[in-house]
């Protein structure tokens, strides 16, 4: 092609058409641009491309992560209502208007939640790489509202982990002999144990100390509650807000 452009440049020049010479090289030259030009936005459009490619696969795993964040979220939600329960239980009996309930688990008086999320952990930096202004904007919000609830979670885990429990303990309501009656060196078997002494737990209502601690845990646990699923709520809304991204590329 080089070759075939120089030997018409060079038949002009042989026959004296400078005219003509310059109007050919000046088309020569808008002609190179052009194909510069094209060239460049090929380039931009293959590097958009992989660039998209790259964003769509950082959505697919924060979508991931949100399905498994959401699962540990229904497990503590499931936790704190059945404690919640509990809670009622033993207010109403303390007040006579119920009575022991043998479908009851008093053992999430002792119990807490354990909620360890990852989207924020595996997605904090890899933000500032997102394009697209309304889900960056979303996801900072996703995040501040899981800090939210993990400081919820933890204000219900420490009331029940410091003053309930010291509560229990001072008032010998622990069964010692039940829990050494499990022989197992694992954890998780304690899970299903009974070993709230009941007679002695009930000698407690109606005492200053007890309505004091079912008040806190009442306001703590709802607050938890009200946050899991205000979380909850975003993590749907969110996952949806990337599937749609994905798929309209």
């Amino acid at each position: 092609m080089i070759k075939f452009f120089r030997r018409i440049r060079f038949n002009l020049m042989s026959e004296n058409k400078t005219g003509k010479y310059l109007k050919y090289a000046i088309g020569e030259i808008i002609l190179v641009v052009i194909g510069i030009l094209i060239a460049l936005q090929i380039n931009n459009w293959n590097e958009n491309r992989k660039a998209l490619i790259k964003e769509n696969a950082l959505y697919s795993s924060i979508m991931s992560d949100l399905g498994v964040d959401k699962d540990k979220l229904n497990i503590v939600l499931e936790g704190l209502q059945s404690f919640k329960d509990t809670q009622f239980q033993v207010f109403n009996e303390s007040i006579g208007e119920a009575v022991f309930d043998k479908n009851t688990f008093y053992e999430d008086l002792r119990w807490g939640e354990r909620f360890n999320p990852i989207v924020k952990e595996n997605h904090n930096i890899t933000i500032s790489t997102i394009s697209n202004e309304s889900i960056r904007e979303e996801l900072n919000q996703y995040f501040k509202l899981e800090e939210r609830t993990k400081e919820a979670i933890m204000f219900s885990n420490n009331k029940r982990r410091g003053d309930l429990r010291a509560f229990l303990t001072k008032n010998g309501i622990l069964n010692t002999k039940a829990l050494y009656s499990e022989t197992s060196y694992e954890f998780e078997p304690f899970r299903e144990l009974k070993f709230i002494n009941y007679e002695k737990l009930k000698s407690q209502y109606g005492t200053v100390e007890l309505d004091q601690i079912l008040t806190e845990l009442r306001i703590d646990t709802a607050w938890a509650i009200t946050n899991i699923l205000d979380l909850i709520e975003a993590n749907n809304k969110l996952q949806k807000s990337l599937e749609l991204k994905i798929t309209k590329g």
